[in-house]
């Protein structure tokens, strides 16, 4: 189990991230953005999965 962050901790967190970007090369942006979009492709395909064998579940 994960220990508990503050609020403060997390947004600090955040923005030290966000911070980071201003660091990347056009060549990192491009391929982080590429990773995202597979990212989110893939998280959409499996929402639709569960969905798709939930309903299933709910037939039988």
């Amino acid at each position: 189990m994960c220990p508990l962050q503050r609020p403060t901790r997390k947004i600090e967190t955040s923005r030290y991230n966000l911070e980071q970007f201003d660091n990347l090369s056009i060549e990192e942006l491009d391929l982080f953005e590429e990773t995202k979009d597979a990212l989110t492709l893939h998280m959409d395909h499996l929402k639709e999965k569960q969905l798709n064998d939930t309903e299933e579940a709910r037939v039988c």
